[in-house]
């Protein structure tokens, strides 16, 4: 083997180098990048002036919304398509409350910092504690949200459990 021989064996081990390190970069930036836009989903509760159930996203990406289940004590409502409280509220005889609602659906977006109302409940015309009535009510409440990131990689499971 002569000189040039030599000369293109090490030329091989750089660009082969090369090459195994440009891989491994392209690995190591798409991971930093699944990372950095990882969505977290919070439920938020205001019992000031009545309820109110907020929905943030405290994660750095957009949460695609895969599935949503409501519970109150024994009924569910999977993916609702229309306005499920009012079956809720005669359920539980809670009257004399205005209210306003957001119902995530699948393949719904939500940016971070977004902050949505999934519920609010108002009293018309206040009437002693609202609090002590909604208390037994949002206690009965469970909301379960599946979503995912852009990159559709891992499916995360909010559960709000009891909220109290």
């Amino acid at each position: 083997m002569g000189t040039s021989d030599y000369i293109a064996l090490a030329s091989l081990a750089v660009a082969v180098s090369a090459f195994g390190i440009a891989v491994w970069q392209g690995w190591l930036s798409r991971r930093h990048n699944i990372l950095s836009v990882k969505p977290r989903l919070q439920f938020n509760l205001s019992t000031l002036d009545g309820l109110h159930l907020y929905m943030e996203n405290q994660g750095l990406g957009p949460a695609v919304i895969k599935n949503i289940i409501i519970k109150y004590k024994n009924t569910i409502f999977e993916n609702p398509e229309i306005d499920p409280y009012p079956d809720i509220f005669e359920q539980e005889r809670l009257y004399g409350y205005e209210y306003k609602f957001h119902m995530p659906t699948k393949e719904n977006s939500y940016l971070p910092n977004s902050k949505l109302t999934l519920l609010s409940l108002s009293p018309v015309e206040p009437k002693g504690d609202p609090n002590a009535e909604l208390s037994e009510f949002i206690g009965n409440l469970m909301f379960e949200i599946t979503y995912d990131s852009i990159y559709g990689n891992e499916e995360c499971t909010f559960n709000s459990g009891k909220i109290t």
